[in-house]
């Protein structure tokens, strides 16, 4: 099942595919249940970043990304995601498409070539990698800025930016909190346990709130999970840290500290 939240508002391998590992992780089962994920990045961001106000690498934006939805991530479940490797489609030559599911598809075919096949455990185990999320540049057809497998191990977000005088800026909290909803499907996150409630109300409401699993996506959503506590048959935090719980010790046994 895909789910998509829309917008309310070997060496020689490294050389051909844009690889950079992060090769300082440490294998030691059982240390840190930290998942590790694999950020895969698109030509039209690197495009994106190059036309940005302060400009970035595609791999220092993805770390900052990153490091917004591990914040989210070790409030709420209480441990983040290890990055495993960052790739680059240098070429452009497999994610090439503007249409949510061949772009998954896409993803999913260029990790199975450059990686392997993450669908298959034994793979997962023997990368350290549970799942692959790519952060595209390109403006997905319809109103779909997230999209993934619920549950599953790939998902995509698409980048959000404001233009101010000539110069393009990261919509930041958008573009974690995307990523953060996408990881969650990932980790069988469902929008029909998600919450919404009014934050203030004179005889109408007059605003609203979301958790962080709406299917719509607001600038005001909070970037927290449901979690039984306005509605006792919401409870995506508890869904997401089953689901973690599950995955098996090879892929959840990263050294935090070896980064």
């Amino acid at each position: 099942m895909k789910n998509e939240p829309t917008q309310g508002n070997k060496r020689e391998k490294s050389l051909d595919f844009g690889i950079v590992p992060h090769s300082s992780a440490l294998h030691l089962s059982g240390v840190v249940k930290r998942p590790g994920i694999v950020l895969v990045a698109d030509r039209e961001l690197t495009e994106w970043l190059a036309e940005h106000a302060t400009p970035l690498s595609w791999y220092s934006y993805q770390s900052a990304l990153l490091n917004g939805v591990n914040g989210i991530y070790e409030r709420e479940i209480g441990v983040g995601f290890f990055l495993m490797y960052q790739c680059l489609d240098n070429n452009n030559t497999h994610l090439t498409s503007n249409d949510k599911d061949a772009l998954l598809y896409q993803l999913e075919d260029y990790i199975s070539i450059v990686l392997g096949d993450l669908n298959q455990e034994n793979i997962r185990q023997g990368l350290g990698v549970e799942v692959a999320h790519l952060t595209t540049g390109r403006n997905i057809v319809g109103n779909t800025i997230g999209y993934a497998y619920e549950p599953g191990h790939y998902g995509l977000s698409q980048q959000g930016f404001e233009t101010v005088q000539g110069y393009r800026f990261a919509l930041w909290y958008q573009n974690i909190w995307i990523m953060a909803h996408e990881l969650g499907h990932n980790f069988s996150g469902t929008h029909k346990e998600a919450d919404k409630w009014c934050a203030a109300d004179f005889l109408i409401c007059l605003d609203w709130k979301r958790s962080l699993m709406w299917e719509t996506f607001y600038d005001d959503n909070e970037d927290e999970f449901s979690h039984g506590n306005r509605n006792p048959n919401h409870n995506n935090r508890q869904r997401v840290r089953d689901s973690w719980d599950r995955t098996p010790p090879c892929v959840i046994c990263h050294e935090s500290r070896s980064e």
